[in-house]
């Protein structure tokens, strides 16, 4: 959150128990915005904000099956435009990625940012999945650093911010 300005915006791309957590942690002027494709999901996290009107939790649906979870398959952004294009990047101060196409969403995100704007990828470890979507963000002159797992959490999480 530290990333966040007090009057930020954070889009997170894919909600779920990290949605709640943000929510728990947002400042009084700090707004979230969580698009989900996973109807499941989506309802399911709606009881742990829907009391805060800081957050913005968006369903939009794929137009055809993503696969299964956990496979690259998911990372296919066929059919899946109306997530990956949720909410306007440009609008945002952060971004955070943890739902579908991954990949396809960092480079809309790399694309359509504003200066200054701070990318989150989670699930980095995946190097042969996502390689080729960071060598766009080195390209572009980004700053990029990887995080390690942490808190006993499998996950590396990828920082990338727009010059």
């Amino acid at each position: 959150m530290g990333a966040l300005p007090e009057d930020g915006r954070l889009l997170e791309l894919g909600c779920g128990w990290s949605t709640v957590w943000f929510a728990n942690h947002l400042g009084p002027n700090q707004e979230l915005v969580s698009v989900e494709h996973d109807k499941g999901w989506w309802e399911k996290m709606i009881p742990h904000v829907v009391h805060d009107e800081r957050i913005d939790l968006r369903f939009r649906p794929p137009e055809c099956d993503p696969g299964p979870y956990g496979t690259h398959l998911r990372e296919n952004p066929t059919g899946v435009s109306s997530f990956i294009f949720g909410y306007p990047y440009e609008q945002c101060d952060v971004v955070f990625i943890d739902g579908l196409a991954r990949g396809a969403c960092f480079s809309a995100a790399l694309l359509e940012c504003e200066p200054g704007t701070t990318i989150f990828h989670h699930d980095a470890q995946r190097h042969l999945w996502y390689g080729w979507a960071w060598q766009l963000a080195e390209n572009a002159n980004c700053k990029i650093q990887m995080h390690p797992p942490r808190d006993g959490h499998p996950s590396e999480m990828l920082e990338c911010r727009i010059p």
